[in-house]
């Protein structure tokens, strides 16, 4: 069963929603750079060990 909003209330929602997917997009874009980084934070410390290992022996 559906209710028929006015169309200024349905225009609003759609707005809102949209601000809120550009948000979220946003945060993803973020969290994927910051993932990024630690990525490459942990393969360098991985290559620094590899290199302290191979002094020690």
């Amino acid at each position: 069963m559906s209710v028929d909003y006015p169309i200024d209330v349905r225009t609003k929602d759609i707005a809102v929603a949209s601000e809120i997917v550009a948000e979220l997009e946003h945060n993803a874009g973020r969290l994927v750079a910051q993932l990024e980084r630690q990525r490459r934070d942990i393969a360098d410390l991985k290559d620094t060990l590899a290199e302290w290992r191979t002094r020690r022996v």
